[in-house]
């Protein structure tokens, strides 16, 4: 908990690059990531979550998991999402 603590703390105020991979298959794994830059032009790339689905994900489905991870869980502001 503590680990998400720092990593919430983290990206809050940054402007994030979001990329997510897996698939949508039922038993897979989707994980999240992030990119930013920081105040002196260190490019960081954090994992956000790594999850298996218990259920196919769907376009809709997806969009909702990484919207809460990112907005929710992680507590970035929408503005602060660049891609």
């Amino acid at each position: 908990a503590n680990e998400f603590k720092v990593l919430n703390l983290e990206v809050h105020e940054e402007y994030i690059f979001i990329e997510f991979d897996g698939t949508t298959r039922l038993g897979e794994a989707i994980n999240i990531t992030c990119r930013f830059i920081t105040a002196d032009f260190r490019v960081v790339r954090r994992l956000l979550d790594f999850t298996t689905l218990e259920k196919h994900a769907n376009n809709i489905r997806l969009a909702t998991h990484i919207t809460d991870i990112v907005m929710r869980q992680r507590n970035v502001p929408p503005l602060n999402v660049i891609g």
